[in-house]
């Protein structure tokens, strides 16, 4: 059992070290002279994106589109299935 809890553990761990890695290394350049619009798609629930770019332009997500938190998700059962 000790030793399914330690797998699991460095499962976990090795889960948020890469998903931290994947965030730190996303990285563009903007250049706000000529950006029409930029939907970043963070607010998490909701039918709107809103323009990051200060120009207004907000959009409507149409279809059916849900939102989703996967990672954490996966994260949280894996961690709750070792404590």
């Amino acid at each position: 059992m000790k030793a399914i809890k330690t797998k699991v553990t460095v499962i976990c761990v090795t889960l948020i070290v890469m998903g931290l890695l994947l965030i730190a290394s996303s990285y563009a350049e903007i250049d706000s002279k000529s950006i029409v619009g930029a939907w970043l798609f963070d607010e998490g629930n909701g039918d709107i994106a809103k323009d990051s770019s200060g120009n207004g332009i907000d959009g409507e997500i149409v279809g059916g589109a849900k939102w989703l938190e996967i990672w954490v998700t996966i994260v949280t059962i894996l961690c709750q299935e070792v404590y």
